[in-house]
């Protein structure tokens, strides 16, 4: 209790508002008058009323000057309770020209005088409170007022928080947390630093009492975090923060905090941590493109001391981590860390961040954070002109907006509608990541919709295009608002109604002559314009004064412009602008205009190497599935050079050859063909595929007759008509010509078209009637034709051909072209044009027996088997040894390990002695192969068994496994991606874990067919096949 002695006045103005008091009086103060006041309340303090809590109430005791007695029989005055400093809240007591109360009722925390709002009829808030006592007598009126403070707590009140040590190293100590709570209820305990990082108590029902690390052992806090496993938080200050609640879903009735600072002594500190891009020549900033800079991001870091773990990782702006790794034990280290690759793809320019963390047990990891830029700088990464947003605000309901651009080299784009921060709303269908030819102009329509079909929010968006190439990539933006501004345009009103077309939705002019138009005029009009529009685009399609009304009403589109160009195919709006006296109104309704788009089904080349200057040339084998315009144009360091074929007229599903010679190209020169589909109506829908181009000179040795100049005539045909096979041999040599079913000479032989013949050197051809060994037409499909020659050593040449469906005029010769035609004789066989024929019957075909010899020296493979010149090659390069009895072992399978070694040694990827069983139950620790499987364990190219701790190193591989190390090796080297396919085989669904594999060893013809039909995943793999497999892959440049 304590004496407050008010202003003499002000307390006077109050008083005079609440009792009559003479206009003149003057009050005289006396502050003994109110000898005390004492506030009790059971079974707690005045400090702590908790109203909520039975049996709890304030009571008042007053004690007043006995001495004054007499005057104090004809008093005036109050008890009343007040929240704060001046909201009267309860009046307890009051008396007028009386003796003053002997006792003041007591107050339950929950009733109010009337017209007061602040408790809202239930128990009042927590907060600061007093009871105060005014009394007065005499007419100059003595007076005293006096107040006693109290407090209203939440129900569970929480009281003595502490946290000792209030530093703490959690290495040696815990943060011992205690606190007390006025009655049960249910508590929570954490840390936090912003958010939670560890709950110490949540939602625990606690009764009336003290707690700490005594009876809660939970409150000694070891200074981890809540992850598993937990680690130490790094060193800085943290909130301890306890939280009550009566009960468990309940409101938080109390809240108390203090801080708690983690300090862990480190020894472990970062003395370098530098990047640096490889072969530096574009001004320190990092451009990994293949065909710019080509560099590398090396990373180089020192520490003080051997840390547990380096984890270094890269990050975008937005924190996503494009790679990351871990090396354990380690002190320092130096490496070309990162290619800039992300996801299959060079990243986009900007910004980027390298994190290192160090770590060592027991002790606060050690970071560091340095910015680098990615930047590209070659000039033939091409640019993205006449970028607009057409109109860049729009109302969906109303119209469409148009990202417009033209790409000036041929590159991959992507196109995205992003959010402010990024974030991808809306793709396009062939704009991602897609190839496209250069200076081609791009017209794509946005309705406002994100992927998921719904309408997106008015907000303001990006329009973001990507464009990529081996120099670099190109990123533009622009923005576009969406406006809906809650307007709609019919495709009717009070002027014209019944718009319909024909046909009804889709319209593409090559097709169709026009597409017809009606509608019905409800109303004689005075003008009618009807206008096909797209973005910024506007076709007159109709416009007269003076229509009468009349139903059924038509007009034609033949599809074209102005200028009698087609149209862009995407959505048209056709629109009827009306007008009668003041009154105009709009009626519109879509069309899309869409032209077929020819796909291109196939793209080979008959030799896939051949030397140009030796006068060799190769064939440009395709098809197209529609009507197209085709042009084939030569690419140099993927810009274009000059075109090999142009505005080639061909028909759908028909095979085409072009021959392309090399021209005056070098060998090291890096050239691809490009064909290109057009529509025939409309140039801007086409089709695209590239294909590499290979100028190898064809090295004469001493020890072999050299086969040179071969090549097939016809390269396609149908079947029914004679080939000539032509080829050149430097030195006299026994000569086998063979032809095998499928797109390698690794396919069965259909037939022998001359076994082991002597021939002198020279040119020599062979005219066969294309019929099999058993005299019938070969099916449609692919062809090898194999020519073997030995002398001393031996020499083999393969190139393919097509059976099938032909179109008009067949094989087209490039300018500069070399080689000669020959026509057909019309007889089975004939060599070297002889005039008698040497006619191959199915009784005569030769065996073989009769052309066996030995492949590579290994006993158990034919020359002439399919698999041979695979086996020669891997041979030569040291891939496979073959065994001490002089096989090959050509049926055997090969096991895990054994192929992982074989992979690895030939991709030179490093290997190091590995520690322990690498986590595998099934392996032996310091065995042969340990350092292979501890390498592909850490490149992600093996993971052992999915779930399980075994590594099965002795188990065969089966097909899809081997494909797995194959490519996931590559990818680990080389950055290669296995992509996935239409379709594969019956037996290989698309939600199998192997379909991607599949559909690139279909793309690369890595395995026949056992049964013609299916792939037989589980069939395990030879070492035939493998070293077919690896074969091939370098055939295509892939090894």
């Amino acid at each position: 209790m304590f004496k407050k002695l008010a202003s003499v006045f002000g307390l006077w103005i109050i008083l005079a508002s609440v009792f009559a008091v003479p206009a003149m009086a003057a009050p005289n103060p006396n502050p003994n008058i109110i000898q005390s006041i004492t506030l009790t309340v059971p079974n707690a303090t005045p400090q702590t009323f908790e109203p909520s809590v039975p049996g709890q109430a304030l009571q008042t005791a007053v004690v007043f000057d006995n001495t004054l007695n007499p005057q104090l029989a004809n008093s005036t005055g109050y008890a009343r309770v007040i929240h704060g400093t001046t909201t009267i809240i309860k009046t307890l007591a009051t008396w007028t020209n009386t003796n003053a109360p002997i006792s003041i009722p007591d107050w339950d925390g929950k009733s109010v005088d009337t017209g007061v709002l602040v408790c809202g009829g239930t128990f009042c808030p927590v907060g600061n409170y007093k009871v105060e006592v005014y009394v007065e007598y005499g007419t100059d009126p003595t007076y005293d007022v006096e107040s006693s403070d109290f407090k209203i707590v939440p129900a569970v009140n929480i009281t003595d928080l502490t946290v000792d040590p209030a530093t703490f190293n959690p290495i040696t100590q815990t943060a011992d947390i205690s606190f007390g709570i006025s009655t049960g209820g249910f508590i929570t305990v954490q840390i936090m630093d912003g958010a939670t990082e560890k709950k110490l108590l949540l939602n625990e029902t606690l009764t009336a009492g003290s707690y700490s690390k005594a009876n809660k052992t939970a409150l000694a806090w070891n200074g981890k975090d809540s992850a598993v496993p937990a680690v130490i938080l790094p060193n800085k200050t943290y909130t301890v923060k306890v939280t009550s609640k009566q009960t468990a879903d309940g409101t938080v009735l109390d809240t108390e905090t203090a801080s708690v600072t983690v300090n862990v002594p480190s020894t472990l500190s970062l003395t370098t941590f530098t990047l640096t891009p490889v072969l530096v020549k574009s001004g320190g900033t990092f451009d990994p493109s293949s065909g710019g800079d080509n560099q590398d991001l090396e990373i180089e870091y020192a520490l003080n001391q051997t840390a547990d773990s380096v984890l270094i990782e890269i990050k975008d702006s937005k924190d996503n981590i494009l790679k990351n790794q871990t090396f354990a034990n380690t002190a320092n280290g130096k490496m070309q860390f990162w290619d800039g690759m992300f996801s299959g793809k060079i990243v986009l320019p900007g910004v980027y961040k390298a994190k290192i963390t160090a770590s060592k047990s027991g002790e606060t990891a050690v970071t560091s954070l340095k910015d680098f830029t990615v930047a590209y700088n070659n000039t033939n990464k091409g640019d993205l002109v006449d970028f607009n947003v057409i109109p860049d605000s729009f109302d969906p309901d109303v119209e469409e907006a148009f990202v417009e651009f033209k790409n000036t080299v041929d590159s991959d784009l992507t196109v995205e509608i992003q959010e402010a921060d990024g974030d991808v709303i809306k793709t396009f269908s062939g704009y991602q990541n897609s190839n496209h030819d250069a200076n081609k102009t791009h017209s794509i329509l946005w309705d406002g919709k994100n992927d998921s079909g719904s309408f997106v929010s008015t907000a303001t968006y990006k329009a973001v295009i990507v464009s990529r190439n081996v120099y670099g990539v190109v990123l533009k933006e622009k923005n576009v608002t969406v406006n809906n501004s809650g307007g709609s345009v019919s495709t009717s009103n009070a002027h014209i109604s019944g718009i319909s077309f024909s046909p009804s939705s889709k319209f593409d002019p090559a097709k169709y002559d026009e597409l017809k138009i009606q509608f019905d005029a409800e109303q004689d009009l005075d003008s009618l314009k009807i206008l096909a529009t797209r973005g910024s685009q506007s076709i007159e399609l109709y416009n007269e004064e003076d229509v009468e009304e009349e139903n059924n009403l038509e007009i034609t589109w033949n599809g074209t412009d102005d200028d009698d160009e087609y149209a862009a195919g995407g959505s048209w709006k056709i629109k009827f602008y009306s007008k009668i006296g003041s009154t105009e109104l709009l009626a519109v309704k879509s069309i899309t205009v869409e032209y077929e788009e020819p796909q291109i089904d196939d793209l080979y080349l008959s030799k896939e190497k051949f030397d140009n200057d030796a006068g060799e040339f190769t064939y440009v084998i395709f098809r197209v599935d529609y009507e197209s315009n085709v042009t084939i144009k030569l690419l140099e360091d993927n810009k274009e050079a000059e075109d090999v074929t142009e505005d080639l007229n061909v028909e759908a599903n028909k095979w085409y050859a072009v021959q392309f010679d090399g021209g005056s190209y070098d060998y090291n020169d890096d050239l691809d063909l490009k064909l290109i589909a057009e529509n025939t109506a409309n140039e801007d829908v086409f089709d695209s595929e590239k294909i590499s181009v290979d100028l190898a000179e064809d090295a004469v040795s001493t020890n072999k007759s050299n086969i040179t100049q071969d090549y097939i005539e016809s390269v396609v045909t149908n079947g029914d008509d004679e080939m000539t096979l032509y080829y050149d041999i430097d030195l006299d040599a026994d000569v086998t010509a063979t032809i095998h079913k499928g797109k390698t000479s690794s396919g069965t032989v259909v037939v022998t078209l001359m076994n082991a013949q002597a021939q002198t050197s020279g040119q020599h051809s062979i005219t066969w009637n294309g019929k099999d060994k058993d005299g019938k037409k070969l099916a449609a499909g692919f062809y090898t034709y194999k020519i073997l020659s030995k002398a001393n050593g031996s020499d083999t040449e393969t190139g393919l051909f097509v059976v099938g469906a032909v179109g008009d005029g067949g094989d087209y010769s490039s300018s500069g072209g070399s080689g000669s035609s020959g026509d057909s004789t019309g007889v089975n066989v004939i060599i070297d044009g002889g005039d008698e024929e040497e006619e191959i019957s199915s009784e005569e075909e030769i065996s073989e027996e009769e052309i066996s010899s030995e492949c590579a020296g290994f006993s158990d493979v034919d020359s002439d088997d399919g698999n041979c010149e695979a086996i020669e090659w891997v041979k030569e390069q040291g891939i496979f040894t073959g065994y001490s009895d002089g096989t090959f072992g050509y049926n055997q399978a090969i096991n895990r390990v054994e192929l992982l070694k074989v992979l690895m040694e030939f991709l030179e990827i490093d290997v190091s002695p590995a520690a322990g069983n690498l986590g595998f139950s099934d392996v032996e620790a310091g065995a042969w192969y340990m350092p292979y499987l501890a390498v592909a364990k850490d490149l992600g190219i093996f993971q052992g068994d999915a779930g399980k701790s075994t590594a099965r190193p002795g188990d065969s591989v089966n097909r899809v496994e081997s494909l797995k190390l194959t490519f996931e090796s590559l990818k680990a080297v080389t950055g290669y991606i296995a992509s996935t396919c239409g379709s594969t085989y019956p037996d290989v669904k698309s939600s199998d874990w192997y379909y991607k594999y599949v559909c690139s060893a279909d793309q690369y013809d890595l395995f026949e067919s056992i049964d013609g039909v299916n792939f037989i995943p589980g069939l395990f793999a030879t070492r035939a096949e493998v070293a077919a497999m690896l074969f091939k892959l370098n055939k295509v440049g892939l090894l």
